[in-house]
């Protein structure tokens, strides 16, 4: 895990989500950037020829549902948790394991300065791909797909809450498909976005949302168009 330090040190990079507002044309418009995508990213594959230079997976419950896909993923890199390495029985020498801290789920979250010994835990898997980015050195990072809304949702004490008028959650989901994996706690997840924000500001990284609509709004928003015009 060491060797991936700063290796991007200054750069930008593009983190995506799997929401219903992600389309294969805007993946097509940052093929040629850094990019770091997770779970079921692979079911827009046939519409694009992006594919993500760093795949994330960090929870078992979820990846018990696709754990035959995830070699297949051609990433320049996979992460994979040991969690789910453990739960799945799945190891590959073409991937690297890294440790998802859950032993210590506080409030406010905790953010990782060194994701060579741990990740923390934030309830999404997009945070441990930001806690990431920031170890291999990226001083932007663009948030794309990241719609923060579910049909349901849990809540701090475990309560399940439903949300009206959401009727896709992934951008796979358009014949209703039930969720693979743990219903998400966008309450802690919120939190953990907050604190990846304050964290950025506070060692001199930027965050920007370019997520087309959706309810995230812990980082500035960026249309991705105005992103990939900016001179650098």
């Amino acid at each position: 895990m060491i060797q991936f330090k700063g290796v991007h040190d200054g750069q930008r990079c593009f983190i995506i989500g799997n929401g219903p507002s992600l389309v294969a044309a805007d993946l097509e418009l940052i093929k040629n950037e850094p990019s770091f995508a997770a779970n079921s990213i692979f079911k827009i594959f046939e519409k694009t020829s992006w594919r993500p230079t760093y795949y994330v997976v960090q929870d078992a419950e979820y990846a018990r549902g696709i754990v035959e896909h995830i070699p297949s993923v051609n990433a320049k890199q996979r992460f994979i948790s040991m969690n789910v390495m453990l739960k799945n029985f799945y190891f590959s020498r073409d991937d690297v394991g890294f440790y998802l801290d859950r032993s210590d789920v506080v409030n406010p979250p905790r953010f990782s300065h060194d994701f060579s010994e741990r990740s923390y835990e934030g309830f999404t898997v997009l945070y441990s791909a930001m806690q990431l980015a920031i170890y291999m050195g990226f001083k932007e990072i663009y948030l794309l797909g990241v719609d923060f809304k579910y049909s349901a949702h849990k809540d701090n004490q475990g309560n399940t809450l439903k949300a009206e008028g959401v009727a896709n959650n992934h951008f796979f989901e358009a014949q209703g498909k039930q969720v693979i994996g743990p219903l998400p706690n966008l309450q802690y997840s919120g939190m953990a976005y907050q604190k990846a924000e304050e964290f950025s500001k506070e060692n001199g990284i930027k965050i920007f949302n370019c997520t087309r609509g959706g309810e995230l709004e812990a980082f500035e928003r960026r249309t991705l168009e105005y992103v990939l015009s900016s001179e650098k």
